[in-house]
């Protein structure tokens, strides 16, 4: 029997149910904080600044048109389970979402859940479209892994101990079983610990090399025009280091230009190259015009 160790939260309107949701770490969080979310937020810091700054993430009309498509799809996902399925599909009540009794900085929001054999059951929808569908193999029981860590999280919310990702695609559902995976998630809620640690003291976590961060930090920290910072030792070897950084990156950029232009030469038109040693290279050019190498599996036809 399946332990339930969550509590459902309730709200009365959209905006206390958001501003609840802001203060945990949410079933679509749990991706972004393992290096697999939406490219917005895919880094601590980034997250970071939604938990402690109360950040929203800025998400193009597109993606917000994507996530508004996939909140109507749901309840016909819920009805094609029970025509294709015969499930019982339940929801929880609106505004509302289940907290984690012993953590509770951990929440889930459910698209949906059942009972199977007694046993209570996640159910998390998606729209299989552009990216997700070229990723989404249910014969094989493979979904995309961000998807397997939402759901993995909402068992670790829950206590619960199976789910299922259930894709739209046309008018078929296609259904991927997901089993609790006890390493995993010990392995998750490690993470989240030392992540809620940052939150919880305000202080920033490591900064990394991604778009996220740098997108977030340009938002904590805004321009002020004509302003100056006094660095300390410390950051000032920050200076010299970016400087030294840059004109290696423009000494290598020439570098790799020059290379490029003496390999086309030697090419002689040729849209693959045969190495030395036998190692076969595509060398054809890519959207920019350029010419760019790629090992290459078998051979051409060439004369």
């Amino acid at each position: 029997m399946a332990t339930e160790s969550s509590i459902i939260v309730k709200h009365s309107d959209q905006s206390q149910w958001l501003n609840g949701r802001a203060a945990s770490i949410g079933s679509s969080d749990g991706p972004g904080l393992l290096g697999h979310g939406y490219a917005a937020s895919s880094s601590w810091y980034a997250l970071w600044a939604e938990k402690s700054k109360g950040l929203s993430p800025e998400r193009t009309a597109e993606t917000l048109r994507m996530f508004e498509k996939g909140k109507l799809a749901e309840p016909y996902i819920a009805g094609l389970c029970r025509l294709e399925r015969g499930w019982d599909i339940q929801f929880d009540p609106d505004y509302s979402y289940r907290r984690n009794i012993k953590l509770p900085y951990l929440t889930a929001s459910l698209d949906a859940w059942m009972t199977e054999e007694g046993e209570p059951v996640v159910l998390e929808f998606k729209n299989l479209s552009g990216w997700m569908g070229r990723h989404w193999d249910s014969k094989s029981g493979k979904a995309p892994l961000k998807n397997s860590i939402q759901v993995q999280h909402q068992l670790a919310v829950t206590g619960w101990s199976k789910g299922y990702l259930v894709g739209l695609h046309g008018f078929d559902i296609h259904v991927v079983p997901v089993k609790r995976h006890d390493g995993l998630i010990s392995a998750m809620l490690e993470e989240y610990s030392q992540f809620w640690a940052y939150v919880v003291g305000g202080v920033e976590p490591p900064i990394d090399d991604s778009d996220a961060t740098h997108e977030a930090l340009k938002r904590v920290y805004p321009v002020v025009p004509m302003d100056a910072a006094h660095l300390d030792e410390r950051a000032s070897g920050l200076v010299a280091e970016m400087l030294t950084l840059e004109q290696s990156i423009e000494s290598d950029s020439r570098a790799l230009e020059r290379c490029r232009n003496r390999l086309v030469q030697e090419a002689e038109g040729a849209e693959f190259l045969v190495t030395s040693g036998g190692q076969w290279f595509s060398f054809k050019s890519n959207r920019g015009g350029k010419r760019k190498l790629k090992p290459h599996n078998g051979k051409v036809r060439v004369g």
